[in-house]
C-alpha cells in the first residue's frame, strides 16, 4: 500500500518541480541570469538534477545532457560564485565543499567520472582541505560534519583510501565520550547532534566501517519522536526527518538487534509519517505546518520534558514561531538567497528532501515485511547526500 502511495508522492513532487524549475530559470544554461526576481545559483539546480537523476523523472531539456555539456570550470564558477549570494552564517568553504560534494557525486553519477575529477581538484585548489580539517572548532556540529562530509567526497572520488580513513579517526576524536554523540561547542542541541550522525554516517558505511556506540543515537532518536512521523518542530522539518530516516535505515542493516526490538514502532513511524501528509497542503513544504497552534505547542513541551535538553525545545519552539507566528517571513532555503521562501510553502530543495524520505519510510517498511532489502531510487555511490 505505501509503495502505491509513494508513487503518487512521486508523481507530485516531480510535477511541482517542472512546474517550479522555469521560475528560477529561463535558460538551459547554468548559471546564466535571467529578467526574473531570481538567479539560477548552483543549489536550484542542483537539487533540481537530484530529483531528476534519482527518481527517473527527467524532462526536456535532459539533465544528463546539460550536465554532460557544460563544462566543469563553468560549473566550477557557479558553485563559486554562489557564495556571495548564500547565508552569511555559512562560510565560503562551507559552501564550496557542500555544493562540490553534491556536484561531484552527480557527475560521477552520470558517468562523467573524469569531470567529477577535474571538479574535486578544482575546489580542492580553493580549500586547502588538511587546513580546513585543521581549523575546524565544532562551535556546530550540523556545517561542521556537512564540510567533513565535503571533504570526504573529494578524497573518495579520488580514490585516496587511506586519507578517508585519516577522516574517520578525527571524526571519531571529536566524539563526546560518554555519549558517542557529535555535540555542538556551542548551544549544544540534539537536532544538530543528530544531522551530524546522518553527515558522518555515509563515511563509514563507504569504508564498511562499523560506528561504534550507536545505542544513544538511536535511544535519543525514540524520545525525540513527537507523533505523526516527525521529530522537530511543529510538524517536522525536511532535513531532519530525512536525517532521522536515513539514521534509521542505516540502523536496520548496522544495528539489527535494535532494529528487531523496534520493528513494529518504526514500521508505525513510517507508515504514520506518510500516510499524515497524503492530501495534506504540507507534502513538499520545508517545515511541516502547524496542526493546531495549542496542540503542536503543548506536543513541544511534552517531548521537551522527555529528551531533557533545553537547547532543543528552544530549536523546537523557534521552528514553532517560524510556521504560526512568522508565516510569511521568508527564509533561506539551504543558504541560499535564491531559493528563499515562505516556511511552509514548496521549493526545489524541499521536494528533493521529501522525496527521499518518503523513499527511506516504504524501503525500511518493506525491509520489515519482506525481510530484504528493496532499493527504491537510485544511490549516489560517493559518501555525500544521496548516499545512503
Amino acid at each position: 500500500m505505501l509503495e502505491q502511495e509513494f508513487d503518487s508522492i512521486v508523481a507530485r513532487g516531480v510535477g511541482l518541480a517542472h512546474e517550479l524549475w522555469p521560475s528560477y530559470s529561463c535558460s538551459t544554461d547554468l548559471g546564466r541570469e535571467r529578467s526574473s526576481r531570481k538567479l539560477v545559483d548552483a543549489y536550484t539546480a542542483a537539487y533540481y538534477f537530484m530529483i531528476s537523476e534519482q527518481f527517473g523523472t527527467d524532462s526536456p531539456p535532459s539533465m544528463t545532457d546539460l550536465l554532460t555539456n557544460t563544462p566543469v570550470n563553468q560549473i566550477h564558477a557557479l558553485i563559486k560564485q554562489t557564495p556571495k549570494v548564500a547565508n552569511p552564517k555559512h562560510s565560503e568553504t562551507y559552501t564550496l565543499l557542500h555544493l562540490g560534494s553534491i556536484y561531484i557525486n552527480l557527475l560521477n553519477s552520470i558517468g562523467q567520472t573524469e569531470s567529477a575529477s577535474m571538479l574535486a581538484d578544482l575546489i580542492s585548489e580553493d580549500c586547502d582541505l588538511d587546513k580546513v580539517l585543521l581549523e575546524l572548532e565544532f562551535d556546530s556540529a550540523w556545517k561542521d560534519s556537512n564540510v567533513i562530509l565535503g571533504i570526504s567526497t573529494i578524497h573518495a572520488i579520488r580514490k585516496e583510501y587511506g586519507k578517508t580513513y585519516q577522516l574517520i579517526e578525527y571524526i571519531e576524536s571529536r566524539r563526546d565520550s560518554s555519549t558517542g554523540l557529535w555535540l555542538s561547542r556551542k548551544k549544544p542541541n540534539y537536532i544538530n547532534s543528530i544531522a551530524a550522525l546522518f553527515h558522518f554516517v555515509p563515511i563509514y558505511k563507504y569504508l564498511d566501517i562499523p560506528i561504534n556506540k550507536l545505542d544513544y543515537a538511536l535511544e535519543l532518536i525514540d524520545k525525540l519522536y513527537q507523533g505523526s512521523g516527525v521529530f522537530c518542530g511543529a510538524n517536522g522539518y525536511a532535513c531532519i526527518d530525512y536525517d532521522v530516516f536515513s539514521i534509521l535505515r542505516y540502523a536496520m542493516i548496522a544495528e539489527p538487534q535494535y532494529f528487531e526490538e523496534h520493528r513494529y514502532r518504526i514500521f508505525h513511524i513510517c507508515s504514520e509519517y506518510i500516510s499524515s501528509r497524503i492530501g495534506s497542503t504540507d507534502v513538499f513544504t520545508e517545515y511541516g505546518d502547524s496542526r493546531g497552534k495549542l496542540s503542536d505547542l503543548m506536543r513541544i513541551v511534552r517531548n521537551g520534558l522527555y529528551h531533557g535538553s533545553m537547547l532543543t525545545l528552544v530549536w523546537n519552539l523557534k521552528a514553532y514561531t517560524r510556521v504560526n507566528i512568522f508565516r510569511n517571513m521568508s527564509i533561506f532555503a539551504n543558504s541560499a538567497k535564491s531559493t528563499k521562501s515562505f516556511p511552509v510553502e514548496v521549493n526545489l530543495f524541499s521536494i528533493w528532501f521529501r522525496l527521499m524520505t518518503y523513499a527511506l519510510c516504504v524501503e525500511i517498511t518493506d525491509y520489515i515485511s519482506l525481510g530484504k532489502r528493496v532499493d527504491i531510487y537510485r544511490r549516489m555511490e560517493l559518501p555525500g547526500l544521496g548516499y545512503l
